[in-house]
C-alpha cells in the first residue's frame, strides 16, 4: 500500500473549524462520495465506500489510514490520491468533518 510507512508518522492535530472540513469535503470529495458521505452517487458498477461508517473501511479507520488513503490512494480503485492538490492540514479537516458524521 503507498504510503503507508509515512502515514505512520502522522498524528491528527485536531480541528476546531468543521465549516473549513465541510467545504474540502465538498469540493475534493462528495462527487464520488456524494454530500452525505454515503455513496450514494457511485457509478454502477463501481463500489464506493459510505464513510459514515469506520468498521467497513477496508484499507482502515484509524486517523492515519484514513489520511493514507486520502493522501496517497487506494491501489486498483477508482479512489485517486490528493499528494499534490491538498496540504496535510487540508486532509485533516476533512477527516475531522468525516469523524463528525461517523454513525458507527
Amino acid at each position: 500500500m503507498p504510503g503507508y510507512q509515512p502515514s505512520l508518522q502522522v498524528n491528527n492535530p485536531g480541528s476546531d473549524t468543521l465549516a473549513r472540513g465541510f467545504t474540502l469535503y465538498k469540493d475534493n470529495c462528495s462527487m464520488c462520495h456524494a454530500a452525505d458521505l454515503r455513496g450514494e452517487l457511485s457509478a454502477p458498477g463501481v463500489p464506493v465506500r459510505d464513510l459514515t461508517r469506520f468498521k467497513k473501511y477496508k484499507f482502515g479507520s484509524t486517523d492515519q489510514a484514513i489520511y493514507r488513503s486520502i493522501v496517497y490512494g487506494i491501489p486498483k480503485t477508482a479512489m485517486g490520491n490528493f499528494q499534490s492538490s491538498l496540504k496535510p492540514q487540508q486532509v485533516w479537516d476533512i477527516i475531522n468533518y468525516m469523524k463528525s458524521k461517523r454513525t458507527d
